[in-house]
């Protein structure tokens, strides 16, 4: 199919058509609120680069240099992939703990298999690991795989239990396993060189397909749609606009425009992409949103799509870099704003402007309610950005199955986002969505949709500035 292109796209957020509901609706169950938090000292959004707090390793390539954040014991703690292993450190600083030097992860990192362990899962050349956070590491025999890339956890056929995807960008394979190493998904018909998985309910009917993101599409094919048939089986469905062809590094999901559609942002060597959600399918709109050009040699790696400083305006943050040599040209880390028209801002809260980033995330890590940025490098330590304090525009969070899409409704507004701990490539890390709210008090409802349920409604006003939870009731 090919995608449709639209002439002209302003980079504004549109009101959405008043939502048709019962005035009688109740709130569903499942719902947990966590409470207000009170920001008695707003100040102004600001960030400190506290990167020196990690011990530094500089003779280690990082390959892709995937990165962890998970919290363990109450403590957060960070993991990157470096050329023979995997480096730890605490959030709190000091020196890293090297897993055994013997091994050779290729990409993926993944926290958590289940709810009773934390472990790190480490994909290889030669097989797959776990690692616990001390850096103890041994192999997985019940996954002897090797070249494992992108990677994915998500519960594919509905029985409450989550499977593990793995995806091969040497060979184009892409395989599901159940936690006792059971294949359940045998290798798609089709070639490519995934290099991000994304897991959503891509056809909204009710269970999570996968998005992939193919590098070499020019030789192997371009992106794809893998559709659920309801039982966890996935074949090649309608990408409907999707199917881009290019080096793809990764993908992020998110409302770029404000409709409460959902949007994917591209990353790509050389190239970007933001293709709308439209009733007609995804449209291109990169051209026309005014994102600025990448030079040559640029590469866009990890990226996320989230509202950095909580004025209600969706921003992306994008890890660039360039090839994995010791001579790579630096790039700098972008803060794409976008009711600055998507102009980059990362200059003036200190990100760096030559680097070679790989992986970013956004994440409250000093419970401000500000998120802070904690971005990788292909060779040295993690990069840490901390806000400075409370501000006096609002947000709020949530944490929900994996894949959940939700909807604030306030007013005339609209904010649509998708619960996740992979919000861009080579990034895992607890699930959630932050959505930040300008100067709103309260908001008028909430809605969320998790792969396998009915939709679950919460009925306002409901206070901001909290965290709140949903599960199966």
């Amino acid at each position: 199919m090919t995608a449709l292109l639209l002439a002209c796209v302003e980079p504004q957020y549109i009101d959405p058509p008043e939502p048709v509901r019962d005035s009688a609706e109740v709130s569903s169950e499942g719902w947990d609120q966590g409470g207000a938090q009170a920001c008695s000292n707003p100040v102004e959004p600001a960030w400190t680069d506290e990167s020196d707090r990690f011990g530094a390793y500089d003779d280690i390539p990082g390959l892709e240099a995937s990165l962890a954040l998970a919290e363990i014991g109450g403590a957060w703690q960070i993991a990157v992939t470096t050329g023979t292993g995997v480096a730890i450190w605490p959030l709190q600083g000091g020196d890293y703990s090297l897993s055994d030097t013997d091994l050779f992860p290729v990409r993926a990192l993944v926290v958590g298999l289940t709810e009773q362990r934390t472990d790190l899962l480490l994909t290889g050349e030669d097989t797959v690991w776990r690692t616990d956070w001390q850096g103890t590491t041994e192999a997985d025999t019940t996954l002897a795989l090797s070249n494992r890339g992108a990677a994915e956890v998500v519960d594919l056929d509905g029985d409450g239990a989550r499977e593990l995807v793995l995806a091969a960008s040497g060979t184009g394979e892409i395989l599901g396993y159940d936690l006792d190493g059971e294949a359940r998904i045998q290798e798609m018909d089709h070639s490519g060189a995934p290099f991000d998985l994304v897991a959503m309910d891509l056809d909204q009917d009710g269970d999570p397909d996968l998005y992939v993101c193919n590098d070499f599409g020019p030789e192997n094919g371009g992106n794809l749609w893998l559709e659920n048939d309801g039982a966890g089986t996935l074949a090649i469905g309608e990408a409907n606009g999707s199917e881009i062809t290019t080096y793809c590094m990764g993908a992020s999901f998110g409302d770029l425009d404000g409709d409460g559609a959902l949007d994917v942002y591209l990353t790509a060597i050389e190239e970007q992409f933001a293709l709308l959600g439209s009733s007609v399918g995804f449209i291109d709109a990169t051209a026309s949103m005014g994102f600025p050009a990448l030079e040559a040699d640029q590469m866009g790696w990890g990226a996320h799509i989230t509202d950095l400083d909580n004025d209600g305006h969706v921003d992306l943050l994008v890890a660039n870099s360039d090839f994995s040599v010791s001579d790579a040209e630096l790039f700098p880390m972008w803060w794409l704003d976008s009711e600055a028209g998507w102009a980059d801002r990362g200059g003036e809260i200190g990100l760096p402007r030559e680097g070679r980033s790989r992986a970013v995330i956004a994440r409250d890590l000093n419970g401000d309610g500000l998120q802070d940025i904690l971005a990788s490098e292909f060779s040295g330590n993690p990069l840490l950005y901390m806000s400075a304090g409370c501000t006096a525009d609002s947000w709020l969070r949530f944490k929900a199955p994996v894949g959940s899409v939700v909807r604030v409704e306030a007013g005339d507004r609209v904010w649509t986002g998708v619960v996740t701990g992979s919000p861009g490539s080579l990034v895992t890390a607890p699930s959630q969505w932050h959505v930040g709210l300008g100067e709103l008090a309260q908001v008028d409802r909430i809605s969320l949709r998790a792969p396998w349920q009915d939709e679950a409604v919460l009925v306002g006003p409901i206070e901001v500035n909290q965290e709140i939870s949903w599960s199966p009731p």
